[in-house]
């Protein structure tokens, strides 16, 4: 598909799964706890199962996402048949600010940032993605959460935000995506450009195609220079 860099002044970014490797956080949070019940889940199942529970917490009203992630780790302990304390219950939460950046985030953070505004639309609340930002090393211009709008990505609510902060027109801001579903869909519907960041290798599809795809933002960062 055509795609203008030279018409792109804002690009906006998904985090958790896109610049934070969300995927070894989860891992790393549940794992433990498992193995400490009686339980070894192999990492694909674990990733399986979280993503089921938490897409089931985010389909009613909308609740934050701390409490979203209680109910995933309650559903853990259902599925698995294990009993456990409060603090248990709070180890996803607790682990969140501690997960890392994918190799390439930070240098293409700041190499892009000396070129165009940066943004970020998230599917958390402001105080957890606060402390993931200290990870980042660089500051955004603009950062829209899922708790700003009360309601979780693929809403094109946290898109239409996005817009009106950062001021049209949208086929100036380029969104940059690991989730065809979540984000590269409502993303597309209101104009943007998108690239999809297909760390996986293709694993997702979807009739949606973004104007660009890149296993990594080191790509990116190539591309758009």
């Amino acid at each position: 598909m055509n795609f203008n860099a030279t018409s792109i002044e804002v690009i906006t970014f998904d985090c958790y799964g896109t610049l934070i490797d969300r995927e070894t956080g989860i891992v790393n949070a549940l794992h433990p706890l498992l193995e400490s019940k009686g339980n070894s889940a192999p990492p694909d199942e674990i990733l399986a199962i979280f993503t089921l529970l938490e897409s089931k917490a985010m389909s009613g009203p909308f609740i934050p996402y701390p409490d979203v992630l209680r109910q995933v780790v309650r559903g853990f302990a259902f599925e698995y048949q294990f009993s456990m304390s409060h603090e248990e219950g709070e180890v996803v939460m607790r682990s969140m600010p501690s997960w890392l950046p994918f190799p390439d985030t930070v240098f293409a953070l700041k190499t892009l940032k000396t070129k165009y505004r940066i943004a970020v639309i998230s599917n958390v609340d402001d105080d957890l993605f606060e402390r993931t930002a200290e990870q980042l090393k660089v500051q955004f211009d603009h950062v829209i959460t899922a708790q700003s709008e009360g309601a979780y990505k693929p809403s094109i609510r946290l898109f239409r935000k996005a817009s009106n902060i950062i001021g049209g027109p949208n086929s100036k801001i380029l969104y940059v995506s690991q989730s065809l579903f979540h984000d590269i869909a409502p993303a597309r519907a209101l104009g943007f450009a998108t690239a999809w960041v297909d760390r996986r290798g293709g694993e997702e599809t979807s009739p949606i195609e973004p104007e660009i795809t890149v296993p990594n933002l080191t790509e990116l960062v190539k591309l758009l220079q």
